[in-house]
């Protein structure tokens, strides 16, 4: 079931690899146990996933053979070498930003929500993952999700977080449409739906505002910044246009609630890569 995954982690000697290792157990034993029970969570810590993931992914249909690992999402890291600090350095990673998209100064605040934003949920975050053909060497927008905060009875608050019960909204790269929405249900079951719990705004097939502006400026950074290999950036969608949040890389799991990341050519390549 865990065959590749285990490899990857028993091959991990280097320095890079054993920090990424650390973090993640770190992360791993931060986490609740999801009503998972002890063996089931030793077979996923040691194939390198979050508790969360049985649930978001789906692993008892889909296996797991196909989803990028929390584990190798931060081993994945290294493929920009040194030009990492470019994204993990808040100050570099701001000023660069603000070539290409809105970044507010510091103590200014979240900027506010696009109005049609607004209407879908109290809160969004809108996550891009942008990685480099290592053929062609040319930028690709490999997964675009939007995450819209729920109030969770689970929790009894508003939550952002996908695996706390947010909605996950899968982006049509080419035309920004929203494609499919999920998110866990109050029994932590992976949920399909439509329309937001909340507010009950329409969600499927509705078109991010302004989106071939801001297709065209994510593409335009990633094509000039050709140092790195790949990113992943938030951002919140405002009437001026995207405004930079954070380089994270810590939020692929609302990406792979809609497809398995090791699907992606681009990304498989360059993990193979770091162990071979």
């Amino acid at each position: 079931m865990l065959s590749h995954h285990h490899q990857a982690i028993a091959r991990a000697m280097d320095l890079e690899s054993l920090h990424a290792w650390k973090v993640f157990s770190l992360a791993f034993w931060e986490e609740p146990d999801h009503g998972l029970d002890s063996e089931r969570q030793g077979e996923l810590f040691h194939a390198g996933f979050l508790r969360s993931r049985w649930s978001l992914y789906d692993l008892q249909e889909h296996g797991v053979e196909s989803y990028l690992s929390d584990y190798q999402a931060l081993c994945l890291q290294t493929v920009n070498a040194k030009y990492q600090t470019v994204l993990t350095d808040p100050v570099l990673c701001g000023h660069v930003m603000a070539n290409y998209f809105q970044v507010p100064e510091d103590g200014e605040g979240a900027m506010a929500a696009h109005p049609a934003l607004a209407e879908m949920a109290d809160e969004h975050l809108l996550h891009v993952l942008l990685v480099r053909d290592p053929q062609e060497w040319q930028p690709e927008l490999a997964a675009i999700t939007l995450v819209l905060s729920c109030r969770c009875p689970r929790h009894g608050r508003l939550v952002q977080r996908v695996e706390e019960g947010a909605l996950s909204a899968s982006i049509d790269p080419s035309t920004g449409l929203i494609t499919g929405c999920r998110l866990l249900d109050n029994a932590g079951q992976l949920e399909r739906v439509i329309r937001h719990p909340d507010s009950g705004a329409n969600l499927l097939g509705q078109r991010l505002p302004a989106w071939e502006q801001a297709r065209d400026a994510l593409l335009r950074f990633f094509d000039e910044s050709s140092y790195l290999r790949h990113c992943h950036l938030t951002f919140v969608i405002t009437e001026q246009g995207l405004s930079f949040v954070a380089a994270e890389a810590d939020q692929l799991a609302a990406h792979q609630m809609h497809q398995p990341l090791l699907d992606n050519a681009s990304i498989d390549h360059y993990l193979k890569r770091l162990t071979d």
